[in-house]
Parts: structure tokens; sequence; C-alpha cells
């Protein structure tokens, strides 16, 4: 409980109660005062030599009751307030699947945009051990400048990109083409996603498979992965998976309603950032082609297909996506106090020791 009984001043007593001890401290003087001794004497005259000093003759039972003020203020615990904000932002669990199947290994048009260049320069120095690897599996006979920029080289550059602007969020990383490669589960150490995502170009696979486990696919599948993963460590009830990748393949309608009615359940959506001629050509008609099932998969969800066909497409895309799924933040202000109760335990020792000081000069008798 805390008082603003005198207005204006940039503290409150948080025991103000104690404050009425300072009525019975004013009647002291007088008290004080009637106490002081008599002096005996044979006549009045005596008084007419003696000097008067009316003013200091005061002075001590004024630092007498200050000193009493100022303890029965301490006693009232003075406390300035603080006004402190608390953001609090509700997480999301992103989970990120990227294509290495043996078409990502296609040329992107545009090659490798500048910014990516630097980004790189500063991802080598911060994780040399990770591109020392690289390296060394590239072989010295690649001169990085000739080295072609494929669609997964894109994908990366994007993904890390985009890990790079998160905060809050937990993110986890995968790569697929028949089957499911986890590279790192749901985490908000997004500096370990951040190296894991330099290790996604390092190589491709076979084919693509997005259905799977189904009767045409034996292997798990980038979805199917996704929802397994989300259950055992999702903790966040915004859920989003994230596919980057080339391939064209269908989902059969018995898996389509399993994977649905699954992330549903999960409140989980998905987006695709679908690379190549057959996402680009076919954007304007999402009920033909190959692309079809997934199409319909993921608008199902409330999530989103975008079409890319350069670096850039895809950068935009992450960024879409982010606005699209971006974390509430509520700020709430909260109020504390901080005591300085000891200034005016300090301010009534100094009065204590002016009171002494005048009292011995003006010699009254405490």
């Amino acid at each position: 409980m805390s008082s603003s009984i005198m207005s204006g001043l940039p503290f409150e007593f948080m025991q103000p109660w104690f404050l009425l001890l300072a009525i019975v401290v004013i009647p002291l003087i007088w008290f004080r005062r009637k106490r002081q001794p008599a002096i005996g004497h044979t006549g009045a005259y005596i008084h007419n030599n003696m000097r008067r000093t009316p003013i200091i003759g005061w002075l001590p039972s004024l630092f007498y009751v200050l000193a009493l003020l100022a303890l029965v203020a301490a006693l009232a615990k003075p406390a300035i307030p603080e006004a402190k904000e608390v953001r609090s932002m509700f997480t999301r669990d992103i989970f990120i699947c990227v294509d290495i199947s043996g078409s990502m290994s296609s040329a992107i048009p545009g090659g490798r945009p500048d910014r990516y260049v630097k980004l790189a320069e500063e991802a080598k120095k911060a994780n040399p051990t990770v591109f020392k690897a690289q390296e060394q599996k590239a072989g010295p006979q690649q001169n990085p400048a000739q080295i072609q920029y494929r669609c997964l080289d894109a994908a990366q550059d994007a993904a890390y990109e985009f890990v790079l602007q998160r905060k809050g969020d937990r993110l986890g990383l995968a790569i697929f083409d028949d089957n499911v490669y986890y590279h790192w589960p749901l985490t908000d150490d997004l500096k370990v996603i951040l190296r894991k995502c330099l290790l996604i170009n390092r190589g491709t696979g076979g084919g693509t498979n997005f259905d799977g486990p189904s009767e045409s696919a034996q292997g798990r599948g980038p979805i199917q992965a996704a929802i397994d993963h989300f259950e055992e460590y999702g903790k966040s009830q915004t859920k989003v998976l994230i596919m980057v990748s080339d391939g064209e393949s269908t989902i059969s309608p018995k898996r389509m309603k399993e994977l649905t009615e699954q992330m549903k359940a999960l409140n989980a959506r998905a987006y695709l950032l679908g690379i190549g001629g057959s996402w680009v050509n076919s954007n304007n008609s999402p009920n033909t082609g190959s692309t079809k099932d997934l199409r319909n998969f993921i608008q199902s969800l409330g999530g989103k297909v975008f079409a890319v066909a350069d670096v850039d497409q895809m950068q935009s895309s992450f960024e879409a996506i982010n606005q699209l799924e971006k974390s509430q933040i509520f700020v709430e202000t909260t109020v504390e106090y901080r005591p300085i109760y000891y200034i005016f335990v300090g301010v009534s020792l100094l009065f204590v020791t002016l009171f002494l000081v005048t009292s011995s000069l003006t010699r009254q008798v405490t």
C-alpha cells in the first residue's frame, strides 16, 4: 500500500500510517523547553548584563524536532516509483524443409546477389569450421567465383537470411528428397540453426516425396515429418511448416485427408516456395497440372504457395511468410518502488549531530 499524501513529491510512502507519529513530535518542543532547569539567583538585575541570543537558543529544539520528523519519514518507508515495460511475445514454432533432390542442382537465373556474397563472408568468419569442411569436400579444383549458382544455393542463402531475422521464435531445420533428414530439432538457439543452414547445399539426393509414407512411397515425406516433429517438440500454439522445393509430386486422396486432418489438429499452417517453371506457369491455375495436389493441400490449411523464379523472389517469399505469421507482442507496464528510507535516516543523523553541537554551544541540558 502506497500513499501520495503530499502531491508533487517525487516519492511515495509505502507505510504512510507511520506519519501519524509526526503529530506527537511538535508538542515535544514545548515539553523540552519546559524541562530546562531554572537558574537560582539573588535578583533579576543579573539578567541586565547577559547577552541575548534568541535564535541560537531555539536551534537545538529545531534540530531536535527535525531529527524526529526525518526518523518518522524513514519509518514510513519512502520509495521512488519506477515504471518498467515488460514485453511478452508469443513465439512461433517454424519448421523449414528444403528439397535437396537432384533437380535442385539446376542453375538459377541472375547468379548470386551481392548481399548474399557479403552474408557468406560474414558467416564464414563466424563459422570457420563449417566452411573448412565444405571447402575440403568441394576440392581445390573448384573456384568459388566459377561455381554455378544453383536453386539449392539460393534456398540455403534465403533460409539463412530468414533465420537471421527471427527473434523470439523456435526454429527447426530438415532437408528431404525421397526421405527426410533432420538437421536440427526445434530450438530457440538460432545460432545452431544458422550453422546448420550452411550445410544445406553440401549435396543433392534423389527424387521428391511429399505424401510419404504411402503405398507409392515408403519413405517419410516433409509434411509427415513436420507433423511428427511438432507433436514431439512443439510448444507454441502457432506452428508453421515452410517447404522449399522445385519438385512436382502428387498426393493421394487418402494421404491428403490424413495429412490435412493431422495439420489442422495441431493448428499448423504450411507454405511452399515453388522453384521452377512448373510452379511459375501454373501460378494462376492452381487446380491444374502436377502441382495441383500440393497447392490444394496448402491452401486448405490457410497457407500459400509462392512461385519463385529467382533468388530475389525467394527472399521476398520468406519476408511475406514472416508478415503473414507475425508474432503478437503484448506490452505490460509495471511499477516497482526503489526504497530511499536510508536517505531520511541519514538526514535524521545529521540533525541529531547539529542538535548536539548547538546544545553544547548554548549549554542547554538535554
